[in-house]
């Protein structure tokens, strides 16, 4: 039986029916949880999880907003950015700072795309924990002998002398790499590298990365794999060793995903990883704005307190309804503006035939009532599919609640200097 390739947010389509992969494609929506093979970008909470794959009222098969590769029952489901492979990695590399390079062997490039995306990140990750140094935990020892090792023991002493074995007992505490966290990035670090090749790793992450896993391999060896999650809980990490918490929750990630393409699981389960590009898009809108109004702070709702609130309190105020977290808060001269990041299409179907979902239009209303009281406006943003004339509620825009508060839908172009420059129109009241 041959793979399935599809793109994300877009039917699965083959050249004739095929009733045996329709089936397939349902164990597979039953099996795979997203949760399990969805690496994320941030710390903060994402978007709750679409299914990977999902079957429309009319019969058509459809993938989630996904890309990645997924192997269940000995055939591969491999999803695609629908806007293309490049569009994927201008958003990447404009949202988190990253750069890619050209890696290449016998995968293809969407098959060497993510394990190099991962690679990035780990290896950015790994450099930021490591600018104090690595991360060399305190350890106890404990010694029994004639000289005294660190602070003496005094109970164990005397245990040791009433069972006959006379000299002193002592703890003496050291640091040292041979700790959770080392063990965890040096899993992540095997599994890369059985992902992307030796040479091409060694291309892929930057020189300061690799000279920190060098010395961890010193303590550590290659095949020693990822540690319980008990021993990653039981870590007491330092202000110096701190920034190692999301090294090491990555590497976790990453060595638990082994079968990124080719393997199974004894059980039959599915392997494979997957990028959530709807966050990959929040990101990337994030930093367009930034990048079009530095002069203002773009507050991220899921990460800045200032930036989410709750719809409703009880009158006794001690309860709370309606968690609301925009993607991005302007606070302008003139008023709030609220962006919230969409990554869906504008194109009419049957089930919302303006292109908008209701959801989404009860979503930022609710946005409006809570942040923009004292004046402002809303935007949504999503990914301009390319068509010739812009959608409908686009070029009909702005709208108006009947609050007189004002929405604008903004189609915007898929790569980042285009995207700033129109952003920086529109929140300037321009077209």
């Amino acid at each position: 039986m041959s793979d399935v390739d599809a793109k994300d947010c877009s039917p699965i389509l083959w050249s004739s029916p095929d009733p045996e992969t329709a089936a397939w494609l349902a164990r597979l929506a039953q099996v795979v949880i997203p949760e399990a093979h969805v690496i994320g970008f941030g710390d903060g909470a994402r978007e709750p999880d679409d299914p990977v794959v999902y079957c429309e009222c009319d019969g058509s098969w459809w993938c989630g907003r996904y890309v990645g590769a997924i192997r269940f029952e000995g055939r591969m489901l491999r999803i695609r950015p629908r806007f293309g492979m490049a569009a994927l990695e201008q958003w990447i590399e404009h949202a988190l700072n990253l750069t890619f390079t050209e890696v290449s062997g016998e995968l293809d490039d969407h098959d060497a795309f993510l394990p190099q995306l991962l690679a990035r990140l780990w290896s950015r990750a790994l450099v930021t924990a490591g600018r104090h140094g690595l991360p060399a935990l305190r350890q106890d020892t404990m010694h029994h002998g004639p000289m005294l090792r660190g602070r003496l023991d005094v109970q164990r002493t005397v245990r040791e002398r009433v069972a006959g074995r006379p000299g002193l007992s002592s703890v003496q505490r050291s640091r040292s790499l041979e700790n959770a966290v080392v063990q965890a990035i040096v899993a992540g670090y095997a599994a890369l590298r059985r992902w992307v090749g030796n040479a091409q790793l060694g291309k892929v992450i930057s020189e300061r990365a690799q000279d920190l896993v060098d010395h961890m391999l010193s303590a550590m060896p290659l095949t020693a794999g990822p540690p319980l999650q008990g021993e990653i809980d039981r870590v007491r990490y330092t202000p110096i060793t701190a920034g190692y918490h999301t090294a090491v929750r990555l590497s976790m990630r990453i060595a638990r995903h082994r079968g990124l393409f080719h393997e199974t699981t004894p059980d039959g389960g599915a392997t494979g990883v997957l990028l959530d590009v709807a966050e990959i898009w929040e990101l990337f809108v994030i930093a367009c704005l930034r990048a079009a109004h530095p002069e203002f702070d773009v507050l991220h709702g899921t990460h800045d307190v200032e930036a989410n609130d709750w719809l409703l309190t009880s009158e006794s105020g001690n309860k709370t309804l309606g968690w609301l977290k925009p993607d991005a808060l302007l606070r302008l001269p003139d008023g709030v503006l609220i962006v919230d990041a969409k990554y869906k299409s504008l194109r009419p179907r049957g089930d919302r035939p303006h292109g908008v979902e209701r959801e989404d239009l009860y979503q930022v209303g609710a946005y409006l009532s809570r942040f923009a009281n004292d004046g402002g406006e809303a935007l949504l943003v999503y990914p301009a599919d390319g068509d010739a004339s812009p959608p409908e509620v686009v070029a009909e825009g702005p709208w108006r609640f009947g609050s007189g508060q004002r929405l604008g839908f903004v189609a915007l172009p898929t790569d980042a200097e285009t995207a700033v420059d129109l952003l920086r129109r529109r929140a300037c009241g321009g077209g």
